[in-house]
């Protein structure tokens, strides 16, 4: 166990530094190895393991600080891979209850995904198109809604910024392209003073299913997401406003899905949630 802590905590780092002035993405592909394999060993009990998620942390926050990381545009099936990879390996560090550990996760995963876009995304054209087809972001949102919930402030805090992070500049622009889909849109939007005709509720299912699948690199399941989103916006006073931006944001690029859910909340007789929604969708009208 000494030589694997050397091995990883002290060698690796020198590793990283010599590489730096010849560094390429090859290099950041076998750093972002190394980084899982380290996470991967078990050192002890319970009490060792948590002590490690922290220096996991720091020692993949200290690789993003010094340059370390560098992403091809190619987008090569490999790096992608080892993104998801480190992610997973952040997600992992969860297991460890404590407010400092759960905001280090959604920190770090924020800063990979922003040097991610810095190199990538925001350097192509429409590059969020790169992004169909892939999963790796799904590691850092299948478990938000809960940290949007959690018992500490700084998470939720963390957690916003994550989310927001991701929708502002990784969400795919919007899919609407038929005039059908447009001339629908167009009528929900005008209904919503008078109620929506039962009459258009299957089309609007059926469109919000279209939209949930378009992003579903980004999320397991978009509509539950939304749902889960809509809850802890009303149940958390302190980070309401930034869950409203980040559902704001959502329905600029796919409108049916809040649509959709001012449909199911109508069909449930859902008072409150109706309500909700409703206000959602008048300050999207507004905007």
């Amino acid at each position: 166990m000494k030589v694997k802590h050397i091995a990883l905590y002290k060698l690796f780092p020198k590793l990283v530094n010599i590489s730096l002035p010849f560094l390429n993405d090859t290099h950041s592909n076998e750093f972002m190895r190394i980084l899982v394999r380290g996470n991967q060993i078990e050192w002890g009990g319970d009490a060792i393991k948590m002590k490690h998620f922290a220096a996991h942390l720091s020692l993949s926050k200290e690789l993003l600080n010094c340059g370390g990381l560098k992403f091809s545009q190619s987008l090569e099936p490999t790096q992608i891979q080892n993104l998801k990879r480190v992610l997973m390996t952040f997600k992992r560090c969860y297991l460890d209850p404590s407010e400092k550990t759960k905001r280090g996760v959604l920190e770090i995963m924020r800063l990979y995904l922003e040097k991610f876009n810095e190199q990538v995304i925001s350097q192509i054209d429409n590059g969020q198109e790169l992004l169909e087809g892939t999963d790796f972001l799904q590691s850092a949102t299948v478990d938000l809604v809960d940290m949007l919930k959690d018992w500490y402030d700084s998470v939720r805090d963390q957690a916003c910024q994550l989310l927001e992070f991701i929708l502002t500049n990784l969400l795919r622009h919007s899919p609407i392209q038929s005039g059908t889909q447009r001339d629908l849109l167009q009528m929900l939007r005008a209904s919503m003073s008078i109620g929506q005709d039962e009459r258009m509720w299957a089309p609007t299912r059926e469109a919000a299913e279209s939209e949930s699948e378009f992003i579903n690199y980004m999320f397991k399941d978009t509509q539950e997401f939304l749902k889960l989103l809509i809850t802890a916006m009303m149940d958390e006073p302190s980070t309401r406003e930034s869950c409203t931006r980040s559902i704001l944001k959502l329905n600029e690029q796919l409108p049916f899905l809040l649509l959709n859910d001012y449909r199911i909340s109508c069909a449930n007789n859902s008072l409150q949630r109706k309500e909700v929604v409703k206000q959602l969708l008048d300050r999207a009208a507004g905007q």
